[in-house]
C-alpha cells in the first residue's frame, strides 16, 4: 500500500525513499494503470504541481466531476481560492459550450490551465 500514499508516507520515507519511489514509478511498464496514474496523482500533491493535478484529474473537463477531483486536490495543497476558481471555470466553460452549440458548432474540451485563465 505504500507505493500509493507517498503523501502520508512522505516522512517515513525521505528524500531517498521518495526519490526510489519516483524511479519505481518511471519503470512500471503500465503508465495508464490505475496504481501508477494515482501514484502519480500524489506525487502531483505531494509537490504542489497544480498543472499536473490539472491534467491527471481534471482531464478534458468533459464532466463534472472532474472539477470536483481538481478542486479537492487544490484544497488539499491548501489553494484557499480553490473551490471560487473551479466554479467560475465551471460557468465559464458550460457558457462556452453553449455559445458554440447555439451556433451548431462542437465545443472542443479544454485543459484545467485553460480553463482557468479564461475564467480570469
Amino acid at each position: 500500500m505504500i507505493f500509493t500514499f507517498p503523501v502520508r508516507y512522505r516522512a517515513a520515507l525521505g528524500e531517498v525513499g521518495l526519490a526510489e519511489f519516483r524511479s519505481l514509478l518511471a519503470a512500471q511498464k503500465d503508465q495508464d494503470g490505475l496504481a501508477a496514474r494515482y501514484a502519480r496523482e500524489r506525487l502531483a500533491v505531494l509537490d504542489g504541481d497544480s498543472e499536473a493535478l490539472g491534467a491527471l484529474l481534471g482531464g478534458d473537463l468533459s464532466r463534472p466531476h472532474q472539477f470536483i477531483r481538481v478542486t479537492e486536490a487544490m484544497v488539499e495543497l491548501g489553494r484557499d481560492e480553490a473551490p471560487r476558481s473551479s466554479t467560475r471555470c465551471l460557468l465559464t466553460e458550460r457558457r462556452r459550450r453553449a455559445r458554440v452549440a447555439g451556433g451548431h458548432g462542437s465545443a472542443r474540451p479544454r485543459p484545467w490551465g485553460a480553463c482557468v485563465a479564461a475564467a480570469g
